[in-house]
């Protein structure tokens, strides 16, 4: 795989990526049970809501990486978090990226 870009909003819900696929999408995006194997990144460029598990890497331990931008945010809505599959998976982001929803409250705060 190569680059994917997704102009809108996008779902990843169940499931995986291998290999070298590089998700962009420029959209708010819902993540939910979902692996990024291989050396898959996904940037992040406007917001991201997990709204179930995410893991990051898997037994092939090639970085695997989500990407936050300046500008982006990653919202964790409910009780889960970012799974680690392989010591060579990486998250970066800019100072305050991430934020953990309260249910019932509104994304982004």
């Amino acid at each position: 795989m190569g680059a994917i870009s997704i102009t809108g909003p996008a779902k990843l819900l169940g499931g995986g990526s291998e290999g070298a696929a590089a998700f962009t999408v420029t959209g708010t995006t819902t993540l939910s049970n979902y692996t990024f194997g291989g050396a898959s990144s996904f940037t992040v460029n406007t917001t991201a809501n997990e709204t179930g598990q995410v893991t990051l890497g898997d037994s092939t331990d090639v970085d695997a990486a989500i990407k936050t931008v300046a500008g982006g945010v990653y919202n964790i809505a409910g009780d889960f978090g970012i799974g680690d599959g392989a010591s060579s998976a990486a998250f970066t982001a800019p100072a305050r990226p991430i934020a953990r929803v309260p249910t019932g409250m509104p994304a982004g705060i």
